[in-house]
């Protein structure tokens, strides 16, 4: 899923929708955040992969897939906690 990457009063004001899927996911869900200089059209590159642990198994379920893109990629893959 993307996200317009709005932060700050922004977020508040507007609200969020992808905040709301991922605090409500029933399943690993994959965000993607534009840099400010992405292109508007055409491919983008993902430049690093992070996911936020909890200690939940459901949380444990999108290591291996993030794993995978980060290998496949070659770019770098933060835990969180």
């Amino acid at each position: 899923m993307g996200t317009d990457g709005r932060t700050g009063l922004d977020r508040i004001r507007i609200g969020s929708v992808a905040q709301h899927v991922l605090r409500h996911a029933s399943i690993p869900t994959l965000v993607v955040r534009p840099s400010a200089d992405a292109p508007t059209e055409g491919a983008v590159a993902i430049t690093e992969v992070t996911v936020t642990l909890d200690g939940s198994a459901l949380a444990e379920e999108a290591l291996p897939i993030a794993t995978r893109i980060a290998i496949a990629l070659s770019i770098p893959l933060t835990l969180l906690r």
